[in-house]
């Protein structure tokens, strides 16, 4: 992925995001869900 790419995943679907630069990258990652009580880090 590269600046200003999404990523969408299908409920269920299993993925991976790895930073491969010596640069920090910033994620906002939103999950659609009816349980607004579950975390994700």
């Amino acid at each position: 992925l590269g600046p200003g790419d999404v990523l969408l995943a299908p409920a269920g679907a299993k993925h991976t995001i790895t930073n491969q630069s010596d640069k920090p990258a910033k994620v906002l990652a939103i999950y659609p869900t009816t349980y607004p009580e579950r975390v994700f880090v």
